[in-house]
């Protein structure tokens, strides 16, 4: 999941979108942070 500034902290979780808020740049989480890589927003950054 990508997480931005002005989305609902009960899906995503409050600390991720207070970082998204303090940085302006999407946080991707995910409960199996081993897929991470798999997420096309991840492959961007790399």
């Amino acid at each position: 999941m990508s997480v931005n500034a002005n989305d609902n902290t009960t899906e995503a979780g409050d600390e991720p979108v207070m970082i998204a808020a303090a940085t302006d740049c999407p946080v991707v989480v995910d409960p199996d942070r081993n897929l991470l890589h798999y997420n096309i927003c991840c492959q961007q950054m790399n």
